[in-house]
């Protein structure tokens, strides 16, 4: 009884680390994510401004 006792808090301070740690890989990997789209718009961006340029020109 005396050992439930004493690994129950090392239960719940585990707990506590891996929430951590799935909190920091979940923002790493969100932020990832973004900075993918961010690159993507960016070449969408680029291709709009060449075909608005050589419309104006025409």
């Amino acid at each position: 009884m005396d050992s439930t006792f004493f690994l129950f808090p090392i239960f719940i301070f585990l707990l506590y680390i891996a929430a951590f740690i799935f909190v920091v890989w979940f923002m790493v990997t969100l932020i990832k994510l973004q900075k993918e789209k961010n690159e993507h718009l960016a070449k969408i961006s680029s291709g709009i401004h060449l075909i608005s340029n050589k419309l104006d020109k025409e």
